[in-house]
């Protein structure tokens, strides 16, 4: 396993050092430079070796905060109070004295109500009709037929040509935020560029964070820097990225560190080490959790101080998010099967929502998680959804196609993807759009204006594009 996790997480930087012709010279660049569209996507998943380490003991206990989930603007059914799954449980271990029971039960028929199904093209919205259907009904597409004729759309009582408008890029009201638009996609634009080796990426609004070289940097998220501002130097084998309204958070080959947002004068504090290779990070108003990928365990540590807790994570559990009520964590398994478990809530131990090819990035709103999988091209990319309570082990397919999904993240706005190029799945639609043409995505973050991705191809940056 330890081949396998360092062969993964090698893989994208050997193909972005291949075509990268520069050393590292990082840059914040001015946003209105729109960088070049023919890079050639090739399958990669994001990462980098760690070196392994035994792990201290930490205090074991099962309690979790169960406070109600938040309202959901997704495509589900609101989630069930306890996980509603098959008995397929993750086994659990205890640290420093105790142990988790693991528990099953077996699960009612899930009642879940779809209408995000399978990918196909492009968003096919509602179009106008000759007899003057209303705009606002939502996104259209129409063709020479219509009130407008010469292959305009009729958006708000005027005939635009959504192929190039900047404010109905590719459907009615799609602003691109001042970004051209071309052939029906807004153009991305570079946030921070001469970045070989870059992983992790988090944003804050106004700021992203990332690193690059083992450097953790701090750029304004709209391109506008002339420079970036160095957090933290020498960082060991950075695997993921995080931040609060405070501090920035990431996970390096033994240890999980923090940096205050106006910086540590490149001194960041420790905030657990001789760890075994923790891998994915989250936040939230009061912990921070994360992933080990070589002892298989998931773990946390309150943010005001005090004794870490951990759980049994599985084989290799990989990336993490939380919610108000459990964590959830994809388990790559032996590299080919792996599982997606919850903890939390009404459960005792991790509780296995569905199995299937290798899961990597993971999502939650609260009401539902949602996952990429496939590690292979022959084993197909998914981008699948289950109930935080439960779906008996069949989360629904939002998207199918070929390729190697990276990360994934979702807002009010809809569920967004790397998969080479950006892909959206709006909220009310059925069918994912492609963002962007001839990127290669990896790691991915959100605010409310636009999605951002570490663009691992010849450009080596940051970038972003409206939403």
């Amino acid at each position: 396993m330890a081949l396998f996790q360092t062969l993964i997480r090698s893989l994208p930087w050997t193909v972005a050092s291949l075509v990268s012709l520069t050393a590292l010279t990082t840059d914040c660049d001015d946003p209105d430079e729109s960088p070049s569209t023919d890079d050639t996507p090739v399958d990669s998943d994001a990462g980098g070796s760690q070196s392994s380490s035994s792990q201290p003991p930490l205090t074991t206990r099962v309690d979790i905060d169960a406070q109600p989930a938040p309202a959901s603007t997704s495509y589900f059914s609101p989630p069930d109070a306890a996980l509603d799954v098959a008995p397929s449980v993750v086994s659990s271990s205890a640290e420093a004295g105790g142990s988790m029971d693991a528990t099953s039960s077996t699960a009612p028929e899930s009642g879940v109500s779809v209408t995000a199904v399978h990918a196909g093209a492009a968003d096919a919205a509602a179009t106008a009709t000759d007899a003057g259907a209303d705009a606002s009904s939502g996104p259209t597409l129409s063709s020479d037929a219509g009130p407008c004729g010469g292959g305009r759309t009729l958006c708000q009582n005027q005939c635009v040509d959504t192929s190039s408008d900047s404010q109905s890029c590719g459907a009615c009201g799609h602003d691109c935020l001042g970004a051209p638009c071309t052939a029906g996609q807004c153009q991305p634009t570079v946030v921070a560029s001469g970045l070989p080796d870059a992983v992790g990426l988090a944003v804050d609004g106004t700021n992203a964070y990332f690193s690059a070289g083992g450097v953790v940097y701090e750029c304004a998220a709209d391109g506008t820097s002339t420079s970036p501002t160095l957090l933290a130097d020498s960082q060991d084998a950075v695997g993921a990225v995080a931040v609060d309204t405070t501090n920035v958070y990431w996970t390096t080959a033994d240890s999980v560190m923090d940096c205050a947002i106006s910086g540590c004068n490149d001194t960041p504090t420790a905030l657990a080490t001789n760890l075994a290779n923790p891998w994915g990070i989250a936040v939230d108003a009061t912990r921070v959790y994360w992933a080990d990928f070589d002892d298989g365990t998931v773990a946390w540590l309150p943010l005001a101080g005090g004794a870490g807790v951990t759980i049994a994570g599985g084989t290799s559990p990989q990336y993490i998010a939380v919610d108000s009520q459990r964590i959830y964590f994809t388990d790559v398994g032996d590299g080919t099967n792996g599982d997606v478990a919850a903890w939390g809530g009404d459960t005792q131990a991790p509780v296995v929502l569905a199995t299937g090819a290798s899961p990597n990035g993971i999502a939650t709103d609260g009401a539902n998680v949602y996952w990429t999988a496939g590690s292979t091209p022959a084993s197909g990319a998914t981008v699948s959804a289950c109930e935080v309570g439960g779906c008996n082990g069949t989360p629904d397919v939002l998207s199918s196609d070929s390729g190697t999904p990276q990360r994934i993240a979702v807002d009010g706005s809809g569920v967004y993807w790397a998969n080479g190029d950006v892909y959206v799945l709006r909220t009310g639609s059925s069918t994912p759009v492609a963002l962007t043409s001839g990127r290669l995505a990896s790691d991915i973050a959100l605010d409310d204006s636009y999605v951002y991705w570490i663009d691992i191809g010849a450009t080596d940056a940051v970038m972003r594009v409206a939403k």
